[in-house]
């Protein structure tokens, strides 16, 4: 097997760059966060916006099809629901 030089090693180079950005964050603002840092900040933020917004959605779905039965009655959506899973199981 042959091994990778050290200028193409990825991890080598990320453990540089944070040892540097260590070094020079040291005595500046608490905000001065490495490139690894900001990356994690962003996901976590992403992560932490589609979780609210997808909970928004499961709660408003629940909201629309909880009206829709006190309006048109239940038998509707269990032929709706039985449709669906005979879609989703390939019964043609």
């Amino acid at each position: 097997m042959t091994v990778k030089p050290g200028w193409a090693r990825k991890r080598d180079r990320l453990r540089r760059r944070e040892a540097s950005a260590a070094t020079a964050n040291a005595a500046g603002s608490p905000w001065a966060l490495s490139a690894a840092e900001w990356r994690l900040l962003v996901i976590t933020l992403v992560g932490g916006v589609g979780s609210i917004v997808a909970a928004a959605f499961i709660i408003g779905g629940a909201l629309t099809i909880a009206q829709s039965v006190r309006n048109e009655g239940l038998e509707v959506w269990v032929i709706t629901l039985l449709v669906w899973i005979g879609v989703a199981s390939g019964i043609k």
